[in-house]
């Protein structure tokens, strides 16, 4: 991860565009160290307060990319599960169709 981090900054330091391809925190990331890099070029923060809101973004970005990732491993057990839930459904047994409910989020428990 620390290599696309850096990978990140040195891009966000160019002032070039936002790149396509990049998950919702990379972006995130990317135009917030931009933002960090014009403002300390341009002598608005010192290199301190730099340093700290970028260990600051660094930080967020690391756990916004786990929830990320994790978000979408969901999508794909859901997706590889959505044919057995509908079977599971319509086979008339009324636990599965329970079961399938509360997984689904028609019921709560």
């Amino acid at each position: 991860m620390r290599h696309r981090i850096e990978e990140i900054e040195r891009l966000a330091m160019t002032g070039c565009g936002l790149p396509e391809g990049y998950s919702q925190p990379e972006q995130l990331l990317f135009l917030s160290l931009r933002i960090l890099h014009w403002e300390f070029r341009n002598r608005i923060i010192g290199r301190e307060q730099a340093r700290r809101e970028k260990k600051l973004l660094v930080d967020d970005f690391r756990q916004e990319q786990r929830f990320h990732e994790i978000y979408q491993e969901n999508i794909r057990i859901r997706n590889t599960m959505s044919h057995r839930l509908t079977a599971a459904e319509k086979s008339g047994c009324p636990h599965c169709r329970e079961l399938v409910q509360l997984f689904d989020g028609r019921k709560r428990p």
